[in-house]
């Protein structure tokens, strides 16, 4: 049997990248890859916070050296330089549209979505995600991988 070969990732956008869950474990888990030489892609945040990107990279900054006081500035710098904040409600066209553009900005065409958020917005994020990236990529690219971090429980 054949594997078959994913394209490699040109981005990363978080769901819910101003979450408890950004705060304490992606964040970190960023920095790390930074530190190795391993994160050479843009990482776009899409959060329904009121923030900016001087917010939103002052929160992984500090999110960053509570879990790792001793994080090296030389490997935080850079990160910072990687996020991009794309702010408003997951329900809201405007929201997408500003994450393709976005994407578009930053040349990609297979991106990775990572949802950390609740399990009741999974429904619409991963469909408008599939959506909104295709109008902008022709139909052979792929925006279209997605991953979960918890269980979907039933209501």
């Amino acid at each position: 049997m054949i594997a078959a070969r994913q394209p490699v990732a040109d981005a990363l956008v978080l769901f819910g990248a101003t979450g408890d869950l950004a705060k304490r474990k992606l964040f970190p888990a960023l920095y790390h890859l930074e530190h190795r030489g391993l994160l050479k892609i843009p990482v776009i945040g899409v959060a329904r916070s009121d923030w900016n990107d001087a917010a939103f990279c002052q929160h992984a900054h500090d999110s960053i050296l509570q879990a790792i006081p001793d994080a090296l500035a030389s490997a935080i710098e850079p990160l910072m330089k990687r996020l991009d904040l794309v702010q408003g409600d997951y329900a809201d066209p405007a929201t997408w549209t500003s994450l393709r553009d976005t994407l578009d900005r930053c040349g990609s065409k297979n991106a990775v979505f990572y949802m950390a958020i609740p399990p009741t917005m999974f429904p619409p994020s991963p469909r408008r995600s599939r959506r909104s990236a295709s109008t902008s990529v022709a139909a052979s690219s792929s925006r279209s991988r997605s991953g979960a971090t918890s269980p979907v429980r039933p209501s």
